[in-house]
């Protein structure tokens, strides 16, 4: 296909263009067509010397630019992908198979926990930014070095300061995420034992709502991994670890009252209906009655 001086110019420098490629070798092209034409070489017969202006382009190394905002909005898909599975893995919660826990108790709290391992569900927001960002230098690097045009260099660290910013945001949502009370943060008053969606045992503050359960009074207190509990001047002693962070409750494996079976805790704050908020314990115990036990965190003076 013959091309004349003006068709090959403009698409030699759409081309150049497109590749992030110098003005100036369009400059010296068309110095080639004055020093051709005085010498009385036609501008088609230089056109067919120097090829067409894609490979002519090509030679000089240059890649698409097109390929590098393809690249962007992949990398930003990738980003809002990884920033929702966070967020998503976070809220999901999933509960041990014996554990117990009844809505009739009057508390909100269930015993949720994470789906996805405590430890997992820390290190993953943090790895997904990290391979992000040497995504992107090792992108800017390469596309910088294949450029030579100083806007297509502005409009790829522009690009890669966006992709940054979107890094940023992924690990700002999973700090946000981290919002937990544990359970060495208050002493455990206890409130109410439930067995078969009955309340069964109750502290005297709430005798009056459940008059046929039995009154107990009991304090619990968590510290270094030991369990100290007291009901009714009688002592319990045991141990307690984490085994699964949800993003506003951290769950435990208990040993306290029944050495041969799992028990399991879990403590987060209760919001109530008129806005106010309080720290909450639930004490699971399996067994054949299998009770969910109800404390409010208080702070000793």
């Amino acid at each position: 296909m013959a091309f004349s001086e003006k068709r090959y110019l403009n698409r030699l420098k759409y081309e150049l263009k497109r590749r992030g490629l110098s003005d100036e070798i369009l400059k010296d092209v068309v110095e080639a067509f004055d020093s051709a034409r005085e010498c009385g070489e036609s501008p088609e017969a230089v056109a067919e010397r120097l090829g067409t202006p894609a490979a002519f382009a090509e030679s000089f190394g240059g890649s698409k630019a097109r390929s590098v905002h393809v690249f962007a909005i992949i990398s930003a898909v990738f980003i809002i992908i990884g920033i929702v599975l966070t967020v998503a893995m976070s809220l999901s919660n999933g509960v041990p198979s014996d554990a117990i826990g009844f809505a009739e108790s009057g508390t909100n709290i269930y015993l949720n926990g994470s789906s996805v391992p405590g430890i997992l569900l820390r290190i993953l927001p943090f790895a997904l930014a990290a391979l992000f960002a040497l995504t992107e230098v090792i992108v800017t690097i390469l596309a910088l070095r294949k450029r030579k045009n100083k806007n297509e260099k502005n409009k790829i660290l522009i690009v890669c300061m966006i992709l940054f910013a979107l890094t940023v945001l992924l690990l700002s949502v999973s700090a946000c995420t981290d919002d937990r009370i544990t359970i060495e943060d208050y002493s455990w008053r206890f409130d109410t034992a439930v067995s078969g969606g009955k309340v069964t045992f109750v502290s005297e503050d709430n005798a009056t709502a459940y008059p046929e359960a039995t009154v107990v009074d009991g304090v619990l207190r968590a510290k270094d991994g030991e369990l100290r509990a007291v009901f009714n001047e009688k002592t319990y002693s045991g141990t307690y670890s984490v085994f699964d962070r949800a993003p506003e409750a951290v769950n435990y494996n208990v040993k306290l009252f029944a050495a041969e079976q799992s028990e399991y805790a879990v403590v987060a704050f209760t919001e109530y209906s008129d806005g106010t908020a309080a720290p909450t314990l639930v004490l699971s115990l399996p067994g054949e009655d299998g009770y969910a036990v109800y404390f409010t965190g208080f702070k000793e003076q």
